[in-house]
């Protein structure tokens, strides 16, 4: 068994399943292997803020959401999912202390980095989904990051991306893993399921053709719309690239006299 301590850490763990998760047969099977002292409550009430601090507490819950789960949170005890708990045993990892909420482990290993999402509160709820799902957060790009989470291509973030190719992703990834949270054999990172979320090439970006004859400038416009891309014309704002027929007037040699 595998719990990390430090010299604040106390001594004994025990689990205790919160709600309908004491009838769970896989849940508490789990919770048997590993060996520790196991309690059952309808709230988990009454195990916050013992006054015994030989004990560690780990709630197990159901619900990430809820005001048990918010008791227990603000409490600031450890929290796991059902899933969490059998993915803990199967890789034989044991109860690892970590501070924040853990639902599932579908995300275990992946160190994520954001661009482009303006929403304070859109990115807060990515975030925090990340870490339910034992993933990590970057600010800027380094050799850790394994993905970046963009809704547009462009910009230093996704070319440090191209460059040394990273998974580059949509939001809509983190969601979907969520979706799949209460499987414990579910994982974040599978091709099969990474592959739908994938950014295209010019996803976001607004392009306007230019110039082109009628059936050339449809081609491009189909391959720009298959590439993740939105055609538009010069008078568009938000336009973001114009593809002309030529830059510049044509060049002439000047006559020698």
């Amino acid at each position: 068994m595998s719990i990390s301590t430090s010299p604040s850490t106390p001594e004994m763990t025990r689990i205790c399943l919160v709600g309908p998760v004491a009838q769970d047969a896989a849940t508490l099977a789990a919770a048997q292997s590993l060996k520790l002292p196991i309690v059952t409550s309808d709230t988990g009430a009454e195990y916050i803020g013992d006054d015994d601090i030989s004990i560690s507490t780990v709630f197990v819950l159901n619900d990430f959401e809820g005001p048990v789960y918010d008791a227990i949170y603000k409490a600031k005890q450890r929290i796991l999912g059902p899933p969490a708990l059998q993915q803990a045993v199967r890789f034989s990892e044991g109860l690892v202390w970590n501070n924040r909420p853990i639902y599932n482990y579908c995300m275990r290993g992946v160190i994520t980095c954001f661009t482009g999402i303006r929403k304070k509160d859109e990115l807060t709820h990515l975030v925090h989904l990340i870490h339910s799902m034992g993933g990590s957060i970057r600010k800027g790009m380094d050799t850790k990051v394994t993905h970046l989470i963009c809704n547009s291509s462009g910009g230093e973030k996704y070319r440090y991306a191209m460059t040394f190719r990273l998974a580059i992703i949509r939001p809509n990834w983190v969601l979907e893993a969520w979706k799949n949270r209460h499987d414990p054999n579910f994982s974040a990172t599978i091709e099969t399921f990474t592959k739908q979320h994938r950014l295209k090439a010019f996803e976001g970006q607004k392009v306007c053709f230019f110039g082109f004859p009628e059936e050339e400038q449809q081609h491009m416009i189909d391959v720009l719309r298959t590439n993740g891309g939105i055609p538009t014309d010069l008078e568009d704002p938000e336009c973001s690239h114009v593809v002309s027929v030529q830059l510049r007037p044509p060049y002439t040699r000047p006559l020698c006299v």
